[in-house]
């Protein structure tokens, strides 16, 4: 006897009863079957996402933080080396634009052959490496702008390094290191309570800052990174522009702190009086954020003297070669005050 179409189904073929007994079967979903998986599947998608997108954030946090630390652990290497002094943040070398820019590392080697050109404008990047410091190190996953190395190739100005074809190393963090009120060129200091760290043996070391998650406000188009963003925030605060939700902050005792919004508050990082420092006066502006807003610049700051070689004042680094042009001239070593503290050793060789 043959049998039903439908395997499952005990009724012959052709009898009656196989329609009630053996309806057809149908594996096919109907419309009302389809609305109500994809309502399940998007309801899942918009809990999950936001769960997802939190967790990752709160990873890279964690490995900031790591990388904040490595690089307190390099420079207290350094310090240890160069009689208590870290690394020093950068400054352009150009005497008629003396300022400062703490996420930037300066590529040219020649300015360790004197302690004075470092301590006064920043340690070259070549230093940090010899420490065991890395892109990586200095790489925030976070981060809206990647770590580049930036020379006269790319349009870097004259008055950003005395070795345009070497240049310099945009970077994820602000090292603030070594940057006091008296050397601090033309920018404007509004850093409180979270002053930079100078040397290891300075008081307070658990209070003075190494560096930071970038938090920067460009405030103007003179580069090209003005050109493409204004901010450029590591852990910025979800659907708000200029403000940050996180940022981790490296002490000269090498132990890290993340901040949350409230040490920032509401207001919009791009006001005349809400900054740590201030690169340059407008129209060229740039705002840096290590710290909440404070009201005037620091009070009774700590007075160091740089160091000045035994053969004279802080000499230019020697010229290029006839192949690259000329490095423009040196800018005047810091004025020394009236009463300086310790003078710290000169690095061999300067």
């Amino acid at each position: 006897m043959p049998r039903h179409p439908d395997r499952n189904c005990t009724a012959p073929a052709g009898d009656a009863r196989s329609a009630l007994y053996c309806p057809r079967s149908s594996s096919a979903f109907t419309i009302t079957e389809l609305t109500v998986v994809i309502g399940v599947i998007t309801l899942l998608v918009a809990i999950l996402l936001p769960m997802l997108g939190r967790s990752r954030e709160a990873a890279n946090r964690v490995q900031c933080a790591a990388n904040l630390r490595n690089l307190g652990a390099a420079a207290n290497v350094f310090a240890s080396r160069n009689n208590g002094w870290f690394p020093t943040s950068y400054r352009l070398p150009s005497g008629s634009y003396p300022y400062r820019f703490p996420n930037v590392i300066t590529n040219d080697d020649r300015m360790m052959q004197s302690a004075a050109n470092w301590q006064t404008y920043g340690t070259p990047w070549k230093q940090f490496a010899l420490l065991g410091v890395t892109e990586a190190t200095f790489s925030c996953p976070s981060s809206n702008s990647a770590l580049r190395y930036v020379t006269s190739a790319q349009g870097l100005p004259a008055e950003w390094s005395t070795a345009p074809t070497k240049g310099i190393v945009w970077t994820n963090y602000v090292y603030v290191a070594g940057m006091t009120s008296n050397n601090r060129g033309r920018s404007t200091p509004r850093w409180g309570k979270a002053a930079p760290a100078v040397k290891n043996r300075d008081p307070k070391q658990a209070t003075l800052v190494l560096a930071a998650d970038l938090v920067f406000y460009s405030g103007g188009e003179g580069m090209d990174w003005d050109k493409t963003r204004r901010y450029y925030i590591n852990h910025e605060r979800p659907g708000v522009q200029g403000l940050p939700d996180f940022q981790n902050i490296l002490y000269a005792d090498g132990h890290v702190e993340g901040k949350g919004r409230s040490y920032y508050g509401d207001k919009p990082l791009n006001t005349t009086d809400n900054f740590s420092l201030q690169h340059a006066p407008a129209p060229a502006g740039g705002f840096f954020y290590w710290g909440p807003m404070q009201s005037a610049t620091v009070s009774n700051p700590p007075v160091y003297t740089a160091v000045v070689p035994k053969t004279g004042p802080p000499v230019a680094p020697p010229p290029t070669p006839s192949s690259t042009p000329a490095p423009p001239a040196a800018p005047p070593p810091p004025t020394t005050p009236a009463a300086p503290p310790d003078t710290p050793d000169i690095i061999p060789g300067a």
